[in-house]
């Protein structure tokens, strides 16, 4: 049994560190080969990207990898069906959301990539649920496979566009896209459209479980979208769209640390899940301990020599003395990302005991602080208004974690048995 948690733990890191390299090198490679312009409103697209995305993640991703991995078999084949058929009417209506936002870009610097995420939000967020389905099954070497193919792939498409002088930010959305659903094809076969065994479980009462999980995390969508992904935006509006790839271009140095976190917690969240429903107080208040502690000490051991080559870096990979022009955030971007870490720690214990809306609460007073401070702070100031701009995010929802899940990380409360199981009826 350790073998096999020894085996999957590290097929998991292995396919974050291929996932997240792949990202890494789409990055890259656009910010070398097209100008920082350009690279600013794929920066800004990703950005809202990443809003659709969490939507999707919140009612079809999330309560999949908690409900998922505690279904008997027979169950479970029913239930992925379910959640297949969830995602496709999820998916088809966020890209229909995206089609009729993009109209609302003509005139802008961006209206010449304005059909990239109608197309890219259904297609990768297939390779998304697919992936992410592989953990459910408890076959991380099989979303390996897949994160192999799919950076093989998109690499080369990238490098094709630019060799043909077709190298847009809506082209590299449509290389994300595309190569991620037809990658993810087999593996989706295989997970969602079997044959199911005979169940008891209706889609009715699947599609009520998501939803009644999924309305906190929703929400939290919401909140974050209003917070950490308005930022690129902001820096947009507020300075230039090219301001906006340069600190996308400085972000990219910490990617593959968020790359990593979100890798573990892909593993993580199905154990800790496990671990909860087995009622072991004891042992799941010292696993989450350890869990924030661990990743917290990751982040710092990975932030430090970024701190200390940050400028070298920067000229290295991006070959292009613009992107120096932002570089005296990078100690606020460092201390940021140490901070979100830790709270990806308490986000994946919080899920785990099935208190999404704790982890909304935190999301929303982070979010808040954006926009009522941070925004401000960038309008007013600019280069430094950034700087306080990421901490106050990071910084509040940090505190607001910690507060609300403290029964959880700490053994004094003499209710933390209730907030533990608080929930299971979801």
């Amino acid at each position: 049994m350790a073998s096999r948690l020894h085996r999957q733990a590290v097929f998991s890191l292995a396919d974050q560190a291929v996932f997240s390299g792949a990202m890494l090198v789409v990055n890259v490679l656009l910010a070398r080969w097209t100008s920082p312009t350009e690279y600013g409103v794929f920066a800004v697209l990703f950005a809202l990207f990443l809003v659709f995305a969490g939507f999707h993640n919140a009612l079809i991703i999330e309560p999949m990898s908690v409900f998922g991995a505690r279904k008997a078999k027979r169950a479970r084949r029913t239930y992925m069906r379910h959640v297949w058929l969830m995602h496709a009417l999820v998916a088809v209506s966020l890209a229909g959301i995206a089609a009729i936002g993009g109209l609302l870009l003509e005139g802008t610097a961006l209206q010449s990539s304005k059909w990239a995420l109608p197309l890219a939000v259904p297609l990768a967020m297939t390779f998304w649920l697919t992936r992410r389905a592989c953990y459910i099954e408890s076959h991380a070497g099989r979303a390996l496979l897949l994160s192999a193919l799919y950076a093989i792939g998109v690499t080369a498409g990238i490098a094709w566009l630019n060799d043909t002088e077709s190298l847009s930010a809506f082209s590299a959305f449509a290389v994300i896209g595309v190569v991620g659903f037809v990658v993810s094809l087999p593996a989706m076969v295989r997970v969602f459209l079997h044959r199911s065994a005979s169940s008891k479980l209706t889609l009715a009462s699947s599609v009520r479980q998501h939803l009644k999980y999924g309305r906190w995390s929703f929400g939290e969508s919401i909140a974050f979208a209003l917070g950490a992904s308005i930022l690129p935006l902001a820096i947009a509006w507020f300075m230039t769209v090219g301001d906006a790839g340069k600190f996308r271009a400085l972000q990219i140095l910490f990617l593959p640390l968020t790359h990593l976190t979100a890798g573990l917690g892909l593993m993580l969240l199905p154990m800790m899940s496990r671990l909860r429903a087995a009622a072991d107080v004891d042992l799941y208040v010292a696993r989450s301990r350890a869990l924030l502690a661990w990743f917290t000490a990751l982040a710092v051991a990975y932030v430090v020599p970024v701190l200390v080559f940050g400028r070298s870096l920067l000229t290295l990979i991006y070959g292009n003395a613009e992107y120096l022009d932002l570089a005296s955030l990078l100690p606020y971007l460092a201390l940021s990302c140490v901070t979100t870490a830790a709270t990806a720690a308490m986000m994946i214990v919080l899920r785990s005991a099935e208190r999404p809306d704790l982890v909304f609460l935190a999301t929303v007073a982070g979010s808040a602080a954006m926009l009522t401070f941070g925004i401000g702070m960038i309008a007013a100031f600019g280069l430094p208004g950034i700087a306080a701009a990421l901490l106050l995010t990071s910084g509040v929802t940090a505190v607001v974690l910690a507060w609300t899940g403290r029964a959880v990380f700490g053994r004094s409360d003499p209710t933390i048995g209730r907030q533990v199981r608080e929930g299971a009826n979801v």
